[in-house]
């Protein structure tokens, strides 16, 4: 998904790993998902990290309630999918379609998919909680189509970052842990604060909705197009 109100970063790192690595896809914008139908142009839709107010747009977000100010573009330079094409990209979903939601956009993800599982980050204040570009250790489930070829012990960039926990007593069966931080010394580079409250948590996750079913990422796995060690999975997400 590109999104124009100022343009994305990840957005267009994302584009480059993809074309580097010779896999084809199409760029959405606004108007693809308020006209609906997604599953008949896509099979996997990406959401690079963004702050949902920003995939959302103005329209469709009480922006008093928001952490950051919307940036101050004027009018005509702003956009935003809108609650109507947060309802398509839902319907994508249950009618078998893939999301994948790197870092920031989780949330995004998780409400429109109204999936019971929470970001214990959230809210959180940098005296609480600080990786700002560190480097962490991560287990993988290799068994997971989405880990399959990982090493069970690899690195992640996490900038920010989200750690997640599944809230969902009836039917946590339909959500699946493909990476979680280990129970103690995450740290491998860099600088962390409050390693107690990711340490044993999930940090890339897949939840079945309808048919469909969505990848979150709790760091952004082509970070600037230089964390090799984690572009296979999302490689994955391609495929399996």
């Amino acid at each position: 998904y590109q999104r124009y109100w100022g343009g994305n970063a990840d957005e267009g790192w994302s584009r480059l790993v993809l074309e580097k690595f010779g896999f084809p896809y199409v760029t959405l914008t606004d108007a693809d998902f308020r006209e609906g139908n997604l599953n008949d142009k896509v099979d996997v839709i990406i959401l690079p990290s963004d702050r949902p107010e920003m995939i959302l747009g103005p329209d469709s977000v009480e922006t008093k309630k928001t952490p950051y100010p919307m940036p101050p573009m004027p009018p005509e330079y702003r956009s935003g999918i809108g609650k109507e094409g947060a309802r398509a990209l839902k319907d994508f979903v249950t009618k078998g379609g893939r999301l994948v939601a790197f870092d920031s956009s989780c949330k995004f993800a998780i409400d429109t998919c109204e999936l019971k599982i929470a970001n214990v980050l959230e809210n959180l204040t940098f005296k609480d909680y600080y990786c700002h570009g560190s480097t962490l250790h991560v287990e993988v489930d290799e068994n997971n189509k989405v880990g399959y070829g990982m090493p069970h012990n690899c690195y992640a960039l996490v900038w920010g970052g989200q750690a997640f926990e599944v809230r969902d007593t009836f039917a946590s069966d339909r959500y699946s842990v493909v990476c979680q931080y280990p129970k103690k010394d995450l740290l491998q580079s860099g600088w962390l604060i409050g390693e107690e409250i990711i340490a044993g948590r999930p940090c890339v996750m897949t939840a079945k909705c309808g048919d469909g079913e969505v990848v979150l990422f709790g760091f952004r796995p082509l970070f600037r197009a230089q964390t090799h060690g984690t572009f296979k999975l999302l490689f994955n997400c391609l495929f399996a």
